[in-house]
């Protein structure tokens, strides 16, 4: 697992980038996706799970996914020929962000 774990907000937001509530909610979301990083094992690591993740879903038809290097981009493309994950992953996943609503 990498250990360059992204700090909370509240650790590097300065006071005008968002409201201390709006900093609480990232805390928490930034928390969140570590645990199930953890969960996970560290590999695959959450870029690719949530690629994995989104391509192995029967109600998702198609992925964009947004890139800022070469490098992702090729982490991106090798998640493709990843194998799926497994039922407990994705019920992992699941589970952990069952109180998210969806926009769309």
């Amino acid at each position: 697992m990498p250990t360059d774990v992204p700090k909370p907000c509240s650790e590097k937001c300065s006071a005008g980038d968002a409201t201390a509530s709006n900093r609480d909610d990232l805390d928490r979301a930034t928390a969140r996706v570590h645990d199930v990083g953890t969960a996970l094992g560290g590999r695959p690591y959450l870029p690719e799970a949530a690629l994995r993740f989104v391509l192995g879903h029967p109600q998702i038809a198609s992925v964009i996914a947004g890139t800022t290097s070469e490098r992702h981009l090729r982490e991106n493309v090798r998640a493709l020929d990843e194998p799926q994950l497994s039922e407990s992953d994705m019920r992992l996943i699941i589970g952990a962000f069952a109180d998210v609503q969806l926009r769309v």
